[in-house]
């Protein structure tokens, strides 16, 4: 599709759009928050899917990030003429993807209260316009900003790195299982040669209750850590 190249080698200003795969009936599509409005750090992930009949129906376009609007609802579905077919709407075969992309963008900065679809934030936006763009600007930083994004990949990628680095910090890897080793070892030695046993001093007692305590302890933290690991998987699941 002709439209689909054109996405890709000149959008419109703060918009893109890519085919999934290679099924040109359903696309992916970047908005990048107007200048002006509260969405300007944000960046809206978009799905739209062609119809057979395309261009004389419209396509579906729904938001897939979370974004608060007067024309757009919870569910990412948005009231705008341009994606209805007329006379209800002003659908034309002469509009393509890239103009109707560009029609949200000018939605997201420029609401349109006449034809709100969520009633309470349409409300909000027609009564008290300062309230409405402190809000969605706070709802653009959870769910739409790049910082946020990168955030929460750095935060997953810890998760799952988490017992490694637990492992490591608590001495858990191959250091704690030489200590095991040369702990048993140490025992095995202790128990072949009882005359060195009876022999020994309460200070060599007590450095050998410390030996058990600290191969108990570690062993506690490597099963511990083992516990984490299959609780990570499953967050990673």
């Amino acid at each position: 599709m002709k439209e689909i190249q054109m996405l890709a080698t000149d959008p419109g200003p703060g918009i893109c759009a890519w085919a999934e795969d290679e099924n040109i009936m359903l696309l992916h599509a970047q908005i990048q928050g107007p200048n002006d409005s509260p969405y300007v750090d944000g960046l809206f992930q978009l799905s739209i899917t062609v119809p057979d009949k395309y261009p004389f129906e419209p396509p579906s376009v729904r938001f897939v990030t979370p974004i608060y609007h007067p024309n757009i609802d919870s569910d990412g579905r948005i009231c705008l003429d341009t994606l209805k077919m007329q006379p209800h709407g002003s659908w034309s075969p002469s509009i393509n993807l890239n103009t109707l992309l560009l029609t949200i963008r000018v939605l997201m900065g420029c609401p349109n209260p006449d034809d709100g679809l969520v009633p309470d934030i349409t409300e909000e936006y027609k009564r008290d316009r300062e309230l409405w763009k402190r809000k969605a600007s706070e709802h653009t930083k959870l769910h739409a900003t790049t910082n946020n994004i990168i955030e929460k990949n750095t935060l997953i990628k810890t998760l799952l790195g988490a017992p490694e680095s637990s492992l490591k910090k608590s001495g858990t890897t191959g250091d704690s299982d030489k200590k095991i080793d040369d702990s048993e070892e140490s025992d095995e030695s202790d128990g072949s040669d009882e005359s060195d046993e009876s022999d020994e001093s309460d200070e060599e007692k007590y450095d050998k209750d410390i030996a058990n305590d600290t191969r108990e302890g570690t062993t506690k933290r490597v099963n511990d850590d083992k516990n984490y690991d299959t609780n990570t998987k499953k967050i990673k699941l």
